[in-house]
Formats: structure tokens, sequence, C-alpha cells
């Protein structure tokens, strides 16, 4: 019922999450690609990890055709997994992609031996913009106003090859580490983000897109593709870049060059606010993100079975914590902008 999959054989899934691509990207930070199959579904891509002598896996974006989401699936695939893994594997976490449905949240909520821990480590809610045709023409006005403003005093640049890229990473980089200083969140490290974009594989193309005023570059950000799925990982911006709405140029320049290139079927601008919380720290970007005319998807989110109840129970605990600590940080950061 489960098999392992060639690395070479795996085939990109409906995300940039579930590629060879994730897996040379996290394996910098320890965790370890197991490219596995259930049943007849399609392969998926989950990564394993050791933290503090126990062990996690991780399934991220899984989606219905990898595994179809029913507690009894679930059940059988976690006992085939089981034999797999470490024996201090604390639990399996299934990270869903699968838009939320109430009827099957509620039945695997209350399956036994599957627990929804009730937050999420990645977001739950993003906006999705549709490439083909012209979507610039679904743009709120809000969003044209803004990037009409901005190209008055500012262009976009896409660096074209790895000398281009690297002679504007360092700037960038930079400004990155500014953002995150001053909207409250931990940046990734300059090498994590290098290996990121050097990435010697050919079924994801990544590119840093920048936004200039005059020499300056005052905004930009990391976006990777396959065919099927575009996604928005990393972006910066400089005080100035806030005050002429760059990163609204910056966003449109993104979707043009994808349109234009034919790069991709949909454009992830990846994570905002659930709806009906107005006090969540993503909920400006929500406004801004939403903004680009694409539709808004919640998804079902964080199945866990545990492995080993105690430790488990621990680790929720510990990564609650965790979880509301970084909100906070980012609640106070955005306060300060």
């Amino acid at each position: 019922m489960l098999r392992c999959v060639a690395e070479e054989a795996f085939p990109s899934g409906k995300t940039v999450f579930q590629t060879p691509f994730w897996a040379y990207v996290k394996e910098y930070t320890g965790w370890k690609p197991l490219f596995l199959q259930y049943k007849t579904h399609a392969p998926f891509l989950s990564l394993l990890a050791r933290k503090k002598g126990v062990y996690l896996l991780y399934i991220p974006a899984l989606e219905q055709e990898q595994v179809p989401h029913n507690p009894a699936d679930f059940q059988m695939l976690s006992r085939e997994l089981r034999r797999l893994l470490p024996k201090r594997t604390v639990c399996i976490r299934y990270d869903s992609r699968t838009v939320y449905d109430a009827g099957m949240y509620e039945a695997l909520k209350a399956e036994k031996g599957l627990n929804l821990p009730g937050y999420t480590t990645q977001p739950a809610d993003t906006v999705l913009v549709k490439l083909s045709d012209e979507p610039w023409k679904g743009y709120r006005k809000r969003a044209k106003r803004r990037i009409t403003s901005a190209a008055q005093a500012a262009s976009c640049y896409i660096p074209e090859g790895q000398g281009e890229t690297d002679r504007v990473f360092s700037p960038w980089y930079e400004l990155y580490r500014s953002t995150a200083q001053r909207a409250g969140f931990l940046p990734r490290s300059r090498e994590y983000l290098t290996r990121m974009l050097n990435y010697p594989g050919d079924d994801m193309q990544i590119k840093l897109f920048c936004v200039f005023e005059r020499d300056s570059l005052i905004s930009g950000a990391v976006v990777a593709w396959s065919d099927v799925h575009a996604c928005y990982l990393y972006g910066a911006s400089s005080e100035r870049g806030i005050e002429l709405s760059a990163m609204y140029l910056l966003q449109d320049c993104i979707i043009r060059y994808l349109h234009e290139n034919n790069r991709s079927a949909w454009y992830d601008l990846y994570g905002i606010a659930p709806q009906g919380d107005p006090a969540h720290p993503l909920r400006s970007l929500s406004m801004f993100k939403t903004a680009f005319g694409g539709e808004h998807y919640t998804f079902l989110g964080i199945i866990d079975y545990p492995c080993l109840r105690i430790p488990y129970r621990i680790f929720v605990q510990s990564e609650y914590w965790r979880i509301s600590r970084a909100r906070k940080m980012s609640l106070k950061g955005r306060e300060r902008t």
C-alpha cells in the first residue's frame, strides 16, 4: 500500500511545496526528504526531521489526489508510515492543501487516533490569481491607482543569469533583513536563500524580482514556479518603498511576467488572514494581496497522527507557545510601522 518513489521519477505536484525543489531547499535545514506513494494515488513528498532527540514526519501541502481525505485512509497510511519511521517519532503531520470542507473537517476531528490541533504552522488561507487571459483586468481600483502612482517614480527590474542575480542579491538580502526587523519576523539565512536561488534542477524555476527608484533598490521578492503553480516566497520593502507603494508595482511585474511568458497556470500570493479575524497579524497583507483580483482559498490545515502520546502533548504545547509568541512579535512590529 505504501512504496518509495525515486526522486528522478517524482512528478511535480500542484504546488511548489510538493516538488524535488522543495526537498532540496529543506535538506539544508536538516529535513530528510522521503518520496512516497500511497496505493495507486499520486506520489507525495514527506520530510523527516530530528529535533531534540525525537523525530517528526511532516507532509507539506497534501492534496486529495495524493491521499484521500477520509479517516480510514489517514489511519491506514499512518500505520504504514510508522513502519518506516524511527521509534522515537513523535507524530506524523499532514498539512492539507485541500479546500476546507466542514463535513470533512468534523469527520477527521472526531476520529480517534487523529488530532487537529487548531493552529497552523503555514498559512491556511491564501489568494490565487489565475494567469490565463489578462489577469490585470481583475485588479481592484486600489491596486490600479497605486501601480500607476509607483510607476511614476520607480521601475521593475528582473535580473537575468547568475551574475546579475548575484549582483542584486546582496542589497536585496539587507533589505529583507531590515524588513524582518521592522515587521517582527525571523529572516531566513543568506545561505538558505542563496541555495534556493541556485537550485540546479529543471522541475522548478526561481527568480528575484526587484523595484528600483533610480539606483536604489526599494522592493523585491523571490518567486518560484512550475508549469502549474507559481508562489511568492519571500519579500522585502524599504520604508521608501512602502511610501511609494512599490510592492503593488512589484506584484504587477510578477503577474505580467508569469502570464506573458506562459510560466504557470496560477500565482499564489501565499498567506493571508483567515476571514473574520480582524486582529490577525496578516490582516493588512490580506487587503494588499486581495487587491490583485485573485480568489480567497481556505485549506483544511494540519492533521496530526500522534505516535508518542506524552512527547506529542509537550510538542503541541511548545509549538502553540512559539506560534503565539511569533504572532505577538509580528503585531508589535506592525504597530511600529
